[in-house]
């Protein structure tokens, strides 16, 4: 690491977003904190990136631009991390926004730990009315248990450089890789939760976990793969909040088959949803899903998923 290095080094990669991108990338050259380098990773785009980016980098040499051929958002964010020359890692997704004090809140609470390598990560605001997002759920009793339960985004999270040199995120996980990522740093690195809101989630009909992608059949595959992968880090979850979460995701897989029409799949995978956690606190939801599914009153199931 030179000398010179910024403290912070965003990582923004992104992938045909270029109607957001420069409101996000705004949003980190309007930090009160600003020793900073953001390197964007253009993760094959066919839209007017480059172009867009041709421009913000003339106009500021703190922002880097390199274009690779589409690899998914894990291999460019390892790619980022590998241009970095900052103290601490952040990450930015190309389609939300940092709000003013992000970077400055993180460097005042880094100064102030004792403990340099952790993972931190900050509160968040969204873009719409609906307030559910930030009810985060916290049932579980250690940080591994809160990253499975909580879907942080990138945005929220800042890492020491150390912890980015020691763990990579997974090029074969896609839809979750950050979570992923977390729960791996959260079994080996201390975590500090930062009670303030600095980012906002943007929340628009193409964001990759809308429930019109069925974004939770690639959550339900990779938490097998992963707990498969990783028994260590599944022995440290409670068995209940394992078969918790892949029941959520399984109700979410049956959402969106609710949404499209698709009756037969969507009992099949309520069925399997309520089976793997029969004393959830959502089972008389489902089971009333269910029900107006059987007696084929599919406009109304349609509006519960929706609630």
């Amino acid at each position: 690491m030179r000398d010179n290095s910024p403290f912070f080094s965003i990582i923004l990669p992104t992938y045909n977003r270029v109607d957001f991108l420069k409101s996000t990338i705004d949003s980190v050259i309007k930090q009160e904190f600003q020793n900073w380098e953001l390197i964007v990773i253009d993760d094959g785009s066919t839209d007017h990136t480059n172009t867009l980016m041709a421009t913000i980098c003339k106009n500021d040499q703190r922002i880097q631009y390199y274009y690779q051929s589409n690899q998914e958002r894990s291999a460019s964010r390892n790619n980022g991390i590998n241009y970095s020359s900052g103290q601490y890692i952040c990450f930015l997704d190309s389609d939300d926004f940092f709000l003013p004090n992000h970077l400055h809140i993180l460097h005042q609470t880094i100064t102030e730990q004792n403990s340099k390598n952790a993972l931190y990560f900050t509160s968040y605001k969204t873009t719409t009315a609906y307030s559910g997002l930030n009810a985060e759920n916290t049932t579980g009793k250690n940080f591994i248990e809160y990253f499975l339960l909580n879907p942080v985004i990138p945005a929220r999270v800042c890492l020491s450089k150390k912890i980015a040199n020691d763990i990579s995120f997974r090029n074969e996980v896609i839809i979750t890789e950050d979570m992923v990522y977390w729960m791996e740093a959260a079994f080996k690195y201390p975590i500090v939760k930062i009670d303030k809101e600095t980012v906002i989630y943007n929340i628009h009909d193409n964001n990759s976990v809308n429930l019109k992608y069925n974004a939770h059949q690639k959550l339900y595959n990779n938490l097998k793969w992963f707990f498969n992968k990783r028994p260590d880090i599944k022995n440290a979850i409670s068995k209940n909040l394992i078969k918790e979460s892949l029941s959520n995701a399984l109700f979410g897989i049956a959402k969106h088959h609710v949404l499209y029409g698709k009756r037969s799949k969507a009992i099949l995978f309520l069925i399997k949803s309520i089976l793997t956690a029969p004393s959830s606190n959502q089972t008389k939801y489902k089971l009333n899903i269910l029900l107006n599914l059987l007696t084929k009153n599919r406009s109304y199931s349609q509006k519960l998923i929706l609630e």
